[in-house]
């Protein structure tokens, strides 16, 4: 018996302003790339994804079996959004979302979790832009999920700062989730493996030629199988 995809999305309209149907497999330790506008509505589709909103029409299935309710990918699936603070909210120190047990963490172990330890002493929201990320990413990946998704965090954060987001992301994400990122700027998805864009009818596959600046994600894949598993109708 094959093996199945660890999601599997079929048919999926999850907009009425973006109504042509979306199909895309998600295997284990993919790096997906979503380049699209404000039409595509990609926060929408990642809302769907992570089981926060419901579809409109189509079919999700988990490891080869159909899910009734879509929040069941809620135990699965992480989803950072465009502002990480949104992830979180409160007013917590970069000690806090790190670590949770009494005490606190050792400087040896913020520098370990990526954190320079003086960052500790600032609530969220004095941390400039590429420290809420990293926060946020050294955080979920205390209980790393199968499916990580960013939504455009891209957009807050200039472009010189780019590099060392796309860094952060290779240096925090397990060799083993999932990772999707949707991005309006193609320069931003360049350490993708495969990147499709959203257009009015459907997902289509962007050359690897036809990305700026293209690198080799910072850790491999655990498998190379489904390169282009994404599809449209």
């Amino acid at each position: 018996m094959a093996r199945q995809p660890l999601l599997t999305v079929t048919g999926l309209r999850y907009s009425v302003d973006a109504p042509h149907p979306i199909s895309l497999a998600l295997d284990v330790g993919d790096r997906v790339g979503l380049l699209g506008n404000d039409e595509a509505h990609l926060s929408a589709f990642l809302q769907v994804l992570a089981g926060l909103r419901a579809p409109l029409a189509g079919r999700l299935m988990w490891r080869g079996k159909r899910l009734r309710r879509v929040n069941q990918l809620r135990r699965h699936v992480r989803l950072v959004w465009r502002n990480p603070y949104v992830l979180f909210g409160g007013q917590l120190s970069a000690r806090d979302l790190l670590f949770s047990r009494r005490g606190g963490p050792t400087d040896e172990e913020l520098r370990a979790g990526g954190m320079p330890s003086a960052v500790a002493d600032f609530d969220l929201q004095a941390l400039s832009g590429v420290q809420r990320i990293r926060v946020t990413l050294v955080h979920l990946q205390q209980r790393p999920p199968d499916i990580l998704l960013i939504d455009d965090i891209f957009q807050s954060i200039i472009p010189e700062a780019w590099d060392e987001i796309l860094q952060i992301l290779g240096a925090t994400t397990s060799a083993s989730t999932t990772l999707v990122v949707a991005s309006r700027q193609a320069a931003a998805l360049r350490t993708m493996r495969t990147v499709y864009r959203m257009t009015e009818t459907g997902l289509m596959p962007v050359p690897r030629e036809a990305m700026p600046g293209r690198t080799l994600p910072l850790r491999a894949r655990c498998t190379d199988q489904g390169a282009e598993r994404g599809s449209h109708s």
